[in-house]
């Protein structure tokens, strides 16, 4: 269901630098564990996420009515049909016969005042129209090695135009081109900088399907961050708990969120878990060995700190 936005929410301060971070492992899920690289990685760190009730904050807007329409048709017009039908589609026209014309638009829009400039977020669908330079970034993001080494998506453009038409085209993915912008577009109606990308998705309908019992409304999202001077924890603790953020407005019914990383990937699941998911258990993907983040619908994720300085570590 899609609605306006709801109360802001109560920010979460990132950890301090000396806090651990404990991985809790269980087996209380649909299918059991393999041996548990996670635990003997962190044999003593657990996942405590501290939270500042001292003042609310910004907790970020969908777009408009008329453009969720333009954006997200299917989605839509279910919900005015059904407003409490299952999954709506998240089905965005990657290339609509309007293209040429039609300027790329924000989903979702936050502001972090405590960052460096730029500090508004904007999550915009990605596009494959031909004045949309989005197929190109992704590409240039994919063959990074940084980030190849986590997606191992180093292809040609033509086959992550495929691709991403396909996650587009879809009734069960939504990808998502991050920006960072000065402003909310109140000035010459510019997205600013893009920086990375988002997938969000249906967890019961996706490849994680087996290793839980998902509520109906469940939903996850996979991300990288591709430009250089968007890495770091000040970042990081600002666009991933607005991607939470992002998918809660959304669908309010959605009562979990999810991610897969890597269980390799120390550095992402210490992020996931800082900004309020905490690691169920580990999990074999047909790709990968995955470490199943989650966040409860109790855990309210909120602004990130400014540590602009602090070490690149995204």
């Amino acid at each position: 269901m899609i609605t306006t936005a709801p109360p802001p929410a109560t920010p979460p301060h990132s950890l301090p630098r000396s806090s651990s971070i404990h991985i809790g492992l269980n087996t209380d899920s649909k299918t059991e564990p393999g041996p548990s690289s996670l635990s003997s990685m962190r044999p003593d760190m657990t996942v405590r996420p501290s939270y500042s009730q001292s003042q609310p904050v910004d907790a970020g807007h969908l777009a408009s009515p008329d453009i969720l329409d333009e954006l997200l048709p299917r989605c839509r017009s279910q919900q005015r049909s059904a407003p409490n039908a299952g999954r709506p589609s998240l089905h965005h026209d990657v290339e609509p016969s309007n293209s040429s014309s039609r300027p790329l638009r924000a989903l979702y829009t936050r502001r972090f005042p405590s960052l460096p400039q730029p500090n508004v977020l904007h999550y915009v669908p990605a596009s494959l129209s031909p004045h949309s330079p989005h197929l190109s970034l992704f590409t240039a993001w994919q063959k990074s090695p940084r980030v190849a080494q986590g997606w191992d998506q180093a292809w040609s453009e033509e086959k992550q135009r495929a691709y991403l038409a396909d996650v587009q085209g879809r009734d069960d993915q939504l990808g998502l081109i991050g920006y960072w912008s000065r402003s909310e577009m109140d000035k010459g109606d510019e997205l600013g900088k893009p920086w990375g990308y988002i997938e969000i998705y249906w967890a019961a309908e996706s490849n994680l399907a087996p290793h839980y019992d998902w509520p109906e409304q469940a939903m996850g999202f996979h991300a990288l961050v591709g430009e250089e001077w968007a890495r770091g924890p000040h970042r990081v603790h600002a666009w991933m708990p607005s991607v939470v953020e992002m998918i809660r407005q959304l669908e309010p019914r959605c009562p979990l969120i999810c991610s897969e990383p890597k269980v390799t990937n120390d550095k992402m699941i210490r992020y996931e878990c800082e900004t309020g998911g905490r690691v169920h258990r580990e999990i074999q993907l047909p790709h990968k060995r995955a470490a199943l983040v989650l966040w409860e619908r109790e855990e309210t994720s909120g602004e990130g700190e400014n540590e602009a300085e602090e070490a690149k570590e995204a």
